[in-house]
Formats: C-alpha cells, structure tokens, sequence
C-alpha cells in the first residue's frame, strides 16, 4: 500500500480495488490545486438536480460521483487527496 501523505506515481491497475467502495476503510476527497496545470472536474451538489449532467459522471456507491482530470497523453499534474 502507499502511504498517506506522500505524493507518489500513478498506481498499478492491480493497486486499486475500481469495485469496492468502503467509508469504513478510508475515505478520500480529491479537489484541484494551486499550480496545477490542466482542468480538474468534480461534482457539485447542484448537479443532483439535472439529468443531463448526472449521467456524465460516473457513480460508485449511493452518493459517490468519480472526479474527471484532463490529461494530454504523455502529461501529467496533480491533484490533491485528503
């Protein structure tokens, strides 16, 4: 496992359970930066109210919505995980 706090790589596809989704264990909020360069997208709570916005994001879990980062291929940026 990588430990908190410490900015690292990418993880390993086999790093990442993509089908469990458990507050028990952890919870992690990711939001943009200061510095960062590309755009990041996360959910607002206003976007509960509109079909067309929802069906954009993708949903783990009753009220967990998945943020997007855009990413050139071969670039890279960060985000912030708490």
């Amino acid at each position: 496992m990588k430990p908190l706090g410490k900015a690292s790589g990418a993880l390993r596809g086999d790093e990442v359970n993509f089908k469990r989704l458990d507050r028990e264990v952890a919870e992690v909020v990711f939001s943009d930066v200061d510095g960062s360069v590309y755009a990041f997208d996360g959910w607002e709570s206003c976007y509960d109210k509109s079909y067309l916005i929802r069906d954009k994001y993708e949903q783990l879990g009753q009220d967990y919505y998945v943020p997007s980062k855009l990413l050139p291929s071969g670039k890279s940026d960060k985000v912030l995980a708490i």
